[in-house]
């Protein structure tokens, strides 16, 4: 398996189904700004709030295989892991899909992740066991807690501040590095500080 990172904002984006599984994937690619469609005879409370809302479109009828044209994802999430196979099977080999009932019927499948501000980090058994991928995944949230979110966003504004430095390429190393120390990762007094120092530079 091969990890990547998908920008998905604005790209189309079609589950078919509309339990629990189904849920759980929208409320994820909601937060990713996807252009969401969900295909199921029936769906979650949750789902129809959604449609609501107007954040998806929601088509309340059995899928079909042309439903899942041009979709740049596809997330076959029935209860019927016969048609999630046939579904599967009538996509181009090029066409990103995943199989809730069977991962080894898609092409991909999404790690459980953890996320802090800017920070993400991904875990994943290649679906041997996605219970202990959640169970690590869990261990992670008391090893980066929230305060993760502020220091990673100190990071990103300091490495973009160094980059645009006209000093040498070793000195810049020496500050990424040096940032890295634990004292940054707890004290906001000390970012702010070396951020306003590297400013003057």
């Amino acid at each position: 398996m091969y990890s990547v990172s998908l920008h998905l904002k604005g790209k189309k984006v079609v589950v078919a189904g509309g339990g629990k599984i189904a849920t759980r994937k929208i409320r994820s690619l909601l937060k990713e700004e996807a252009n969401i469609t969900v295909i199921s005879p029936s769906v979650s409370a949750e789902i129809l709030h959604w449609r609501t809302e107007k954040r998806i479109k929601v088509y309340e009828r059995e899928v079909i295989p042309s439903d899942l044209k041009d979709a740049f994802l596809t997330f076959l999430a029935t209860n019927d892991e016969a048609l999630n196979e046939k579904l599967a099977r009538s996509l181009p080999p090029n066409q990103l899909v995943s199989v809730a009932s069977d991962y080894k019927c898609g092409n991909f499948s999404v790690p459980a992740q953890l996320k802090r501000g800017k920070l993400s980090v991904s875990v994943s058994t290649s679906g041997a066991s996605p219970s202990l991928a959640k169970e690590i995944r869990n261990d992670l949230e008391v090893l980066f807690s929230d305060e993760y979110i502020q220091y990673v966003e100190f990071l990103d504004q300091c490495r973009k501040v160094i980059k645009s430095l006209e000093v040498d390429h070793a000195q810049k190393e020496t500050w990424l590095k040096l940032i890295l120390e634990e004292r940054f990762k707890n004290e906001q007094e000390t970012r702010e500080e070396f951020l306003a120092y590297i400013k003057q530079k």
